[in-house]
């Protein structure tokens, strides 16, 4: 017969035994620095594909989440631009007029305590000043939009033309 208190006592030393200590937490902390290394923002993987932006800015505006989501729309329209897609071009910049004119975008202030870590052309009040300021947003949100509908008419004679 097996005296419980000594199989108890014998399961617990060998679990002291294999605490690693108070390394655990670094390495864990260092594994999610090196995971998320690869990430242009955080629970979005980097892609150099523009439909694969293109979803993700759609699905980050979707978030409110829209300083990532304007990030994402420029490089989805920088992708299609030189790849010549010019549909899919007209579309994402659409979408980009779309956020720059949302509430979320046009009120986006930063939590108190990350102001101080964010300065320059990231902070978001620069970006707002570069597209017009509040005032002039609508105006570039419409330039955008005639921008997108003569990208799009280019598109609709080329699909036209191989026809």
């Amino acid at each position: 017969m097996v005296d419980n208190a000594s199989a108890w006592d014998a399961t617990h030393d060998r679990m002291k035994r294999r605490n690693p200590g108070p390394w655990r937490f670094f390495a864990h902390a260092i594994a999610m620095i090196v995971l998320l290394a690869g990430c242009a923002y955080l629970g979005v993987p980097a892609t150099s594909d523009p439909y694969a932006n293109y979803a993700y800015a759609c699905a980050l505006a979707d978030a409110r989440r829209v300083m990532p989501a304007e990030d994402m729309f420029r490089q989805a329209i920088d992708g299609f631009r030189e790849r010549g897609h010019l549909g899919a071009q007209a579309m994402a910049m659409i979408d980009y007029a779309h956020l720059i004119t949302s509430p979320a975008f046009i009120g986006y202030r930063l939590p108190p305590g990350y102001a101080p870590l964010v300065k320059g052309p990231l902070w978001p009040s620069h970006r707002l000043v570069a597209l017009g300021g509040s005032e002039g947003i609508g105006a570039t949100a419409h330039a955008i939009n005639l921008d997108a509908a003569e990208i799009a008419a280019k598109a609709l004679v080329r699909v036209i033309a191989t026809t």
